[in-house]
């Protein structure tokens, strides 16, 4: 839902902050990515060049299912318990680490 309204890359969308996103304002800040680095995993890091830094309007019906999808995120991180790091990504793998969008 979020890549079809709004048009940002898959990059932008798994580096995408829960800080990064504004429920109530109906608006996000794209200001990391996540890659993959040559010999290791991937990382969440700065986006590519300083304007694909940007604030992005959200249309309702991507705000509820952000908001249902938090639901769904906040009752992986309870069943991940311990196991579950803190990055405060929006999408993530099941114990909260970053997403290989390549994989």
């Amino acid at each position: 839902m979020l890549l079809v309204t709004t048009g940002l890359r898959i990059g932008e969308a798994t580096g995408l902050h829960w800080k990064d996103v504004d429920l109530e304002g109906y608006s996000l800040h794209v200001r990391d990515t996540v890659k993959r680095v040559k010999g290791e995993s991937v990382m969440v890091g700065d986006t590519k060049t300083p304007h694909s830094r940007r604030r992005i309007e959200l249309a309702r019906s991507t705000v509820a299912a952000l908001r249902a999808h938090e639901k769904r995120q906040e009752w992986e991180r309870r069943t991940a318990g311990e196991s579950w790091t803190k990055h405060g990504l929006v999408f993530c793998t099941l114990e909260g680490g970053p997403l290989d969008a390549g994989q």
